[in-house]
């Protein structure tokens, strides 16, 4: 991957070859050879990658980053891993996934300029930033099913997720790792418990991924953003997640470069 060492993101991969160590060791563990897969704010593609080498040369991944900039990165890792003999192809759509299709403003906030995962889309009384095009993520899936769906974009999860009423009640998205700082009572999170999912907090310890109940004491570490993880399949997930050790890190293909420094 090409990576800023000066930016979060950057630097993390840079350092330790992976970005948020609970969920990307989720995803490799629940993500499936042959399927479909989405990366909803992929930023530069570090799960994007980890999707695609999952998923191999008969799956496919979509990955949503709205940001121009950090597209323009993203687009640049995409080429990259297209170069791997085994990785899946990846479709890149440059929008944002909301409740109702249109256009939105896309702020930078403070912060910004070192950690590109910062961008949000801007709530109903802002203006300002960078206009971008939002889409439906049922209009987007349709009639197909998606093994595992990744979110992480900046407070805007219940929307994405009220975009998708046909995938929650037919339970097209089968896994979905959400990052959530609202607790265990956010919209997110009772939007996928009213539609039938079992939700999970998701942590980390020294030895492994730890899944723990909505209602036992918090797993996040404290300088971390609070994953979860919804499943239509709540023990094959207990089962995938009880093994110790970390193999998205030993079984990792992808290796990072440092490269778009800005």
């Amino acid at each position: 991957m090409a990576v800023n060492p000066r930016d979060t993101i950057g630097r993390a991969i840079w350092t330790t070859g992976i970005y948020d160590l609970a969920a990307s060791e989720a995803l490799f563990r629940l993500a499936a050879p042959g399927a479909l897969h989405l990366d909803i704010g992929a930023n530069i593609g570090c799960m994007t990658g980890l999707l695609a080498t999952r998923a191999g040369l008969s799956g496919q991944v979509i990955a949503f980053e709205p940001h121009p900039v950090v597209g323009e990165r993203l687009a640049e890792n995409l080429a990259r891993f297209a170069r791997l003999p085994n990785a899946a192809p990846v479709e890149f759509r440059a929008v944002a996934l909301g409740d109702a299709a249109g256009e939105a403003w896309l702020i930078d906030p403070d912060g910004f300029g070192n950690n590109t995962g910062l961008a949000r889309l801007a709530s109903a009384n802002e203006q300002g930033g960078t206009v971008v095009k939002v889409e439906r993520l049922d209009d987007v899936l349709g009639d197909r099913t998606a093994v595992l769906a990744k979110i992480d974009v900046e407070g805007h999860e219940a929307a994405v997720l009220r975009g998708a009423p046909k995938a929650l009640t037919e339970k097209r998205l089968r896994h979905v790792i959400f990052e959530e700082h609202g607790g265990p009572d956010a919209e997110s999170v009772r939007l996928l418990l009213r539609a039938g999912y079992s939700v999970f907090q998701l942590g980390w310890k020294m030895s492994g991924p730890v899944l723990a109940e909505l209602a036992a004491p918090t797993v996040c570490k404290k300088y971390e953003a609070p994953n979860y993880l919804a499943t239509c399949e709540p023990e094959r997930v207990r089962a995938a997640l009880s093994r110790g050790g970390w193999h998205a890190l030993t079984n990792r293909p992808l290796a990072a470069e440092p490269g778009s420094v800005s």
